[in-house]
């Protein structure tokens, strides 16, 4: 829902996911989403999904997918502070969207 709010909308469930549920790096980059919103929060120890950022794969998509950093802390335990992260969000969705529409040809 706050995606929503924010304009923007969740294609993750849009791509396959592995038996553990991932989405693989390589589904990633085959269908690029228009914003890719990365964990900035610090953590005590890096998440297995932390590693797959340094890939060198991830170059493919630079230019086609803009990458935002923001903690995503306040939506992992739903509450009132699950509403902090809604203008954030929305800033990078209007962004993104911005540069997507500049960047597609003109007709």
């Amino acid at each position: 829902a706050i995606m929503a709010v924010a304009g923007l909308r969740d294609v993750a469930p849009l791509f396959d996911r592995t038996r553990l549920g991932d989405i693989p790096l390589e589904t990633l980059i085959a269908s690029p989403p228009a914003l890719l919103i990365l964990n900035d929060a610090e953590e005590s120890s890096p998440a297995r999904a932390e590693m797959l950022l340094k890939s060198p794969a991830l170059a493919a998509i630079k230019g086609r997918t803009a990458m935002a950093h923001l903690s995503l802390v306040p939506l992992l335990c739903p509450g009132p502070w699950s509403a902090d992260a809604a203008a954030p969000l929305a800033r990078l969705g209007k962004a993104a969207n911005l540069r997507a529409n500049s960047a597609s040809p003109k007709s």
